[in-house]
Order: structure tokens, then C-alpha cells, then sequence
């Protein structure tokens, strides 16, 4: 039993320095790629972007990046990798529940999505109800 949790601790820590290392190698591509394009483009840049929208861009846009890689991707995998997972262990113990578990597990994002997706327009529909009168009463 200590074995697998080392395992475990050991497949997750590396999980993370990869996710941490592709997301280092993505920025510095990234970031080079800028640099490379401001050179060509010299000062004529300004005429289609403000010097603070490309600071902006190269330095917290490109950062951002970071918490994409190493974050959302890994629990992308993780998310991708369970429903077959959850199947190949339950199904030496109970194939009927494997297979419901196989087909519903994908179906909670779905779900997730829906309800989401009820609840923009419920609240659009409440607030643009108060949007309207406040338009009336500063009319008035």
C-alpha cells in the first residue's frame, strides 16, 4: 500500500513539472515570436496596436499562459483520463454499473454546460427587466 501512494505522489509531482516545463517552453517561443515580429515591423507597429497594448500582450498576456498549461491542460487529462479509468477498475467488480458509470460520467460536463447556459439567460432576462426601467426612470 505505501508503494502505490508513492507511486502516485511521484506520477503527479512529474505530471506537474512537465505542465510547468511545456508551459516555460510556450511562453519562451511566444515571447520570441514577438520580439521577432516588433523587429520586423519596426516603429511602424504604433499605426496598428499602442505601445502598452503589445507590453501588455508580451509580458501578463503571455504569463497567463502559465496557468493554462499547467493548470487547465493537466486537469483537461485528468478529467479525459478518469471515465475509462472508473470503467477498466469497476468493470472486474460489476460490468452493468461500469458501463452505466461509462456513459453518465461524460454526461456531468453536458449537464453542466445546460444549467450554465439556463441560468445566462434567466439572469439576462432579470437584469435587462431592471436595465429597462432604470432607462425609464432616469428618462423621467
Amino acid at each position: 500500500m505505501p508503494c502505490r501512494g508513492i507511486s502516485a505522489t511521484h506520477c503527479s509531482l512529474g505530471a506537474s513539472l512537465l505542465a510547468v516545463c511545456s508551459s516555460r517552453a510556450v511562453k519562451r517561443t511566444l515571447r520570441t515570436q514577438l520580439y521577432e515580429k516588433l523587429l520586423r515591423l519596426g516603429a511602424t507597429y504604433r499605426q496598428t496596436a499602442a505601445t502598452f497594448e503589445v507590453v501588455q500582450v508580451a509580458v501578463e498576456g503571455v504569463e497567463q499562459l502559465e496557468t493554462y498549461f499547467a493548470a487547465y491542460l493537466l486537469q483537461l487529462f485528468y478529467a479525459m483520463l478518469a471515465p475509462p479509468t472508473l470503467f477498466a477498475v469497476l468493470s472486474t467488480v460489476s460490468l452493468r454499473a461500469a458501463l452505466v458509470l461509462l456513459v453518465c460520467v461524460p454526461l456531468i460536463p453536458v449537464s453542466i454546460a445546460a444549467v450554465q447556459t439556463w441560468a445566462k439567460k434567466l439572469l439576462s432576462r432579470y437584469w435587462g427587466q431592471y436595465t429597462e426601467l432604470g432607462d425609464t426612470f432616469l428618462e423621467n
